[in-house]
């Protein structure tokens, strides 16, 4: 039986599910078990990252069956989410026209809103400048996926679930490998293994944070698994972390050793200065830093990365 105060509760009024399960995990482990089957009905309007921070709240005191029903209402939205990011962004820039040069085939489409915008309605007043031609077919590139999996990131999970669905979705037709790490590595995903999306977000979500940092492991690895792929592939390497190592070698003649090396630097205190390793990292020329204080800093890193 429910409660009317849990009834109320699951209908949205007072707090929120996220709030109880911060504040009371018990009880917001007791609110997904009655809900059941009819989680959707309730708990629509919350977003992914409110659901992935209930997820990880409640998990520990939660049976594998309301684990697995939350994750199988979770996963598909992260994913649905990184697609709708993408479609929303990325999808415009790297379709974008350019303009026409001698010989080239033209943009049709492209080049009729290149006229409208500019008041012209008919072909007969067309001029050179107008025209815009259709972007050539790219070399393949591979995209590596490297999440920090330390306890000092565990609020920050969220983005790494719904970034990793944005690069998968993007990158459907390139290579993608997903790496975490604390003081090892794990393969979540290798360039050459099929897997399912949603298995690798789903385990994203569930990973266990803590433990040391070492930054030397993982980027050896990267360029262990770059080395499986042809080499006129463009490889793109994403780190996501705090980059404070507490163990391990020093990791920027690894770093030094990447095509292009990507770091989304989240900062512990927002709008405190760098410092330390990610001020080193930044001087090398085939770094990118982009700090992260807020989810639109993840979205717009991605949209960068991949139009490199």
């Amino acid at each position: 039986m429910i409660s009317m105060g849990e009834q109320a509760l699951m209908e949205g009024k007072g707090r929120s599910l996220k709030e109880i399960s911060e504040i009371n995990p018990k009880l917001a482990k007791r609110l997904v078990e009655k809900a059941g089957k009819f989680i959707n009905t309730y708990w629509s309007h919350l977003s992914s990252h409110d659901l992935i921070q209930v997820y990880r709240n409640i998990k520990s005191m939660a049976q594998k069956e309301e684990r697995r029903r939350l994750l199988e209402y979770v996963v598909p939205r992260v994913i649905l989410e990184g697609h709708r990011l993408y479609d929303a962004g990325l999808k415009v820039k790297m379709n974008e026209s350019r303009p026409y040069r001698p010989g080239e085939e033209w943009d049709h489409e492209a080049t009729l809103e290149s006229m409208f915008s500019s008041g012209i309605s008919g072909p007969h007043h067309l001029y050179y400048e107008l025209i815009r031609a259709q972007r050539k077919g790219r070399t393949k590139r591979a995209f590596m996926v490297i999440a920090d999996k330390s306890s000092s990131l565990t609020d920050w999970i969220h983005f790494v679930a719904v970034g990793t669905g944005m690069v998968a979705y993007a990158a459907q037709w390139d290579f993608i490998s997903v790496m975490i790490f604390d003081k090892e590595v794990e393969f979540l995903k290798h360039f050459h293994e099929a897997k399912d999306l949603g298995r690798v977000i789903e385990q994203v979500i569930d990973m266990d944070s803590g433990g040391a940092t070492d930054l030397y492991k993982p980027l050896e690895a990267t360029i262990k698994e770059f080395a499986l792929i042809p080499l006129i592939t463009k490889k793109r390497a994403i780190l996501v972390s705090d980059c404070i190592p507490t163990m391990g070698r020093d990791p920027l003649a690894m770093a030094s050793q990447l095509e292009s090396l990507n770091i989304f630097f989240f900062p512990h205190h927002a709008g405190t200065g760098r410092g330390g390793l990610i001020e080193e990292f930044e001087k090398l020329p085939n770094v990118h830093i982009f700090p992260i204080n807020r989810f639109d800093d993840f979205t717009h890193g991605i949209y960068e990365v991949f139009t490199q």
